[in-house]
C-alpha cells in the first residue's frame, strides 16, 4: 500500500472518528444516552461505530416523528363519528358498537371493567377524551390497549377493594400478612390507638397465634361514604376461629376509615372488626 494511500485511510478514520463523537455528545445532550470508553473490552472501529450511531439516530428519528400521533390522528381524523348530543337511546348501542370496529381496524381497543359505567358514558368518553389520548409507538405488535378505568378511576370502589381484600380478608385469615394494607400514622385497630406499622402487624400476629385456623366464611361491604379527604367503609363477616379443641362461628359488622394524605394517597387509619378481640 502506498503512504498516499495509508494517510487518505488514515484521514477517513479520523474524519469518521471525530463525526462519531460529536453524534455521541447529540445524544447524550438531547436524549441522555451513555457510552462507555470500551477500556473493558475491544473497542468498535469507526466504520462499525459510525452505522451504529446511523441506526441509532434513524430510531430516534422515527420516535420523534410518531410521538405526537393522538388516536384521532391514527383513525385518519374521521368527520363520520355521531356526536353524542345527536343520538337517541336507540341508536347508542350501535353508534358505539360502530366506533369499536373502527377503532380496532386500526389497532386500538379499549376495555371497561367497571361495572357502574354506562353505554353512554363510555362513548361520550371515546369521542371526546379519548380522542386525545397520543399513542405509544412502541406498543408491539402494532397495537395499542387502553383501559377506560385508568383514565377515571372510582376511589369509591379502589377503597372499598382495599378495605374488604387488603384489611379485613387479610386480618380474618390465618396466614401471615403478605401483602400489607397502606397503613397511616398512627392507625386505630379495635380498642388500640395511635399504633405504627410495626405495632400493628405485631397486634395482629399476636391475634392470628392464638388460633389453629381461621376461615373467612363470609365478608362483604354494606356501604361507603366518602368526603374530600376522608373515606368510611362499612361491612359485615362471617369468620370461623378453630383452637386446639374447639371451633366457633362468630358474626359481626366491620369499620374501615382512610384519610387523604398530602400527595393525594388515602391511607387506612381506623380499623374495627365487631365480635373479635384483636
Amino acid at each position: 500500500m502506498s503512504e498516499n494511500n495509508r494517510c487518505h485511510e488514515d484521514d477517513i478514520v479520523r474524519k469518521l472518528s471525530m463525526e462519531n463523537d460529536f453524534i455521541k455528545m447529540k445524544l447524550m445532550l438531547e436524549h441522555g444516552a451513555v457510552f462507555h470508553s470500551g477500556q473493558e473490552s475491544k473497542p468498535l472501529d469507526p466504520a462499525t461505530e459510525h452505522a451504529f450511531l446511523q441506526q441509532v439516530l434513524a430510531f430516534e428519528a422515527r420516535q420523534r416523528k410518531g410521538a405526537g400521533m393522538t388516536v384521532y390522528e391514527k383513525l385518519g381524523c374521521p368527520g363520520n363519528i355521531r356526536r353524542p348530543a345527536d343520538l337517541t337511546e336507540e341508536d347508542l348501542p350501535n353508534a358505539l358498537k360502530d366506533l369499536h370496529v373502527m377503532l380496532n381496524e386500526h389497532g386500538i381497543h379499549l376495555s371497561v371493567l367497571r361495572e357502574d359505567v354506562g353505554p353512554r358514558e363510555i362513548y361520550d368518553f371515546m369521542t371526546g377524551e379519548f380522542m386525545d389520548v397520543e399513542l405509544n409507538i412502541h406498543d408491539s405488535p402494532g397495537l395499542h390497549c387502553f383501559v377506560y378505568d385508568a383514565f377515571h378511576p372510582k376511589k369509591r370502589h379502589e377503597n372499598e377493594r382495599t378495605a374488604l381484600e387488603y384489611c379485613i380478608r387479610l386480618i380474618l385469615r390465618k396466614k401471615n400478612l403478605q401483602h400489607m394494607f397502606p397503613p397511616g400514622r398512627p392507625v386505630k385497630l379495635n380498642g388500640h390507638e395511635g399504633l405504627t406499622e410495626q405495632a400493628l402487624r405485631k397486634r395482629i400476629h399476636e391475634f392470628k397465634s392464638r388460633y389453629r385456623d381461621i376461615v373467612s366464611i363470609a365478608a362483604q361491604t354494606t356501604g361507603t361514604i366518602v368526603t374530600e379527604d376522608n373515606c368510611r367503609v362499612t361491612g359485615t363477616h362471617t369468620t370461623g376461629f378453630c383452637e386446639e379443641t374447639k371451633c366457633s362461628i362468630v358474626r359481626g359488622q366491620w369499620l374501615v376509615e382512610f384519610r387523604r394524605d398530602p400527595e393525594n394517597d388515602w391511607l387506612l387509619t381506623n380499623i374495627q372488626i365487631g365480635g373479635v378481640a384483636i
